[in-house]
């Protein structure tokens, strides 16, 4: 299971990758054809909260073929809401998304455009959580690019918006994030300060990725 409870529990492994970072193969390994090397890429994915969810919907009505009927002659508008609210959580997730996907290839200029999208998106919306990880990737982006002023300022921003939410996990992830800015500064004790801080939550809720990448920090801080 990757993520349960909204919480980061593990990564997909193929067997290469498994092997150099001493975890267990999830077999996610696949390639394009003989002429390409294999890589980590999704299988089958299970969504288990969004059946319940969708089955929800149907026996409530809230979406059926009546109601969608009705919305084709424009008999009603409540599917029209239900799609207007999808999007409205979609838009600003999928640009978050697209802002880590270029992070993690180092395009660091696709990556804040992206960020930025998200960020005034969630704003606009009202979305605390997704405001706290547009910062935090926005932090992340520009401690990559060496800001580490303006990281520092984001991340900062980041965790009080996540606190204020009340969403622990997100904000021990901007502490972890923090973490990483301090032990590149070499400031030692508040390094050790946020690795303590976000490792006792990742143990606490079981996300067991987050706490593997916490020690490994913790183990290159010394």
């Amino acid at each position: 299971m990757l993520i349960q409870d909204g919480v980061l529990t593990d990564y997909m492994w193929d067997l290469l990758r498994s092997r150099k970072e001493g975890r267990t193969s999830s077999g996610n390994g696949r390639r394009q054809s003989y002429q390409y090397l294999p890589m980590v890429r999704m299988t089958n994915t299970y969504l288990l909260a969004g059946t319940v969810f969708g089955f929800t919907l149907v026996k409530s009505e809230a979406a059926s073929w009546y109601r969608i009927m009705e919305m084709f002659y424009f008999q009603s508008f409540h599917m029209y809401g239900v799609f207007a609210s999808a999007l409205a959580v979609a838009a600003p997730s999928m640009a978050l998304i697209r802002a880590y996907r270029e992070a993690g290839r180092g395009a660091d200029a696709a990556a804040e455009a992206h960020g930025q999208q998200s960020l005034a998106l969630a704003r606009e919306l009202g979305m605390a959580r997704e405001h706290g990880q547009a910062l935090r990737t926005l932090g992340e982006t520009a401690l990559a690019a060496l800001q580490h002023d303006e990281a520092r300022r984001l991340l900062d921003e980041s965790y009080a918006v996540l606190r204020e939410a009340g969403d622990e996990y997100e904000g021990a992830r901007t502490q972890l994030a923090l973490a990483e800015l301090h032990h590149r500064r070499q400031i030692d004790d508040e390094t050790a300060a946020a690795l303590a801080a976000c490792s006792a939550v990742f143990e606490r809720l079981g996300a067991e990725a987050d706490l593997a990448r916490a020690r490994r920090l913790q183990a290159d801080a010394g």
